[in-house]
């Protein structure tokens, strides 16, 4: 019965966040997405791969991280990477490509397209303003803010000293 209720909020969980989507090639609504919008869809994906609990995506890359976590167990700020632990943070890499790519592919949407949105945003400046011409509210984030999330998401990332400081609190709290 407990699965079932679980299985049953992961899919009511699909359903309301922004998952991926399979959608036809042939769709032209995602070629339509502003900007804007699409700096709310791809920053909303990124939420959820590292902080939606009930999302596949965020499963994979947990199992990695835990998986590989001991790696990092007397690693300190400042140590060098073993071969062993630069492996792992590849693997950690392509995994997070692996899930954009396939999330802009369902969105039909190249990376070029992602990226552009993102800088158009950062340099448009709106900030205070919505699409409709309404005053933000204080815990909207603007298009800009979500494209400065994507950048600073995609820069830790790619750093294998942000990573291995995850690694090491995952270890730490694995241990407890």
């Amino acid at each position: 019965m407990f699965t079932r209720l679980l299985d049953s909020a992961r899919a009511e969980a699909r359903q309301q966040v922004s998952t991926p989507i399979k959608v036809s090639k042939n769709n032209s609504a995602a070629q339509e997405l502003s900007n804007d919008d699409l700096c709310d869809l791809f920053s909303e994906f990124l939420f959820d791969i590292f902080d939606a609990n009930c999302m596949e995506e965020f499963k994979q890359i947990e199992a990695l991280e835990i998986s590989h976590c001991t790696m990092f167990a007397d690693w300190v700020v400042g140590d060098e990477f073993t071969l062993e632990q630069g492996s792992a943070h590849h693997q950690f890499c392509l995994l997070f490509e692996s899930l954009c790519s396939d999330f802009l592919l369902q969105h039909n949407v190249t990376q070029e397209r992602l990226f552009g949105a993102a800088k158009a945003a950062m340099e448009d400046g709106k900030e205070v303003v919505t699409q409709d011409g309404k005053e933000r509210e204080t815990w909207e984030q603007s298009a800009k803010d979500q494209a400065n999330e994507i950048w600073e998401v995609v820069r830790s990332v790619e750093n294998i000293c942000v990573w291995a400081e995850q690694m090491k609190d995952i270890w730490e709290r694995q241990k407890k």
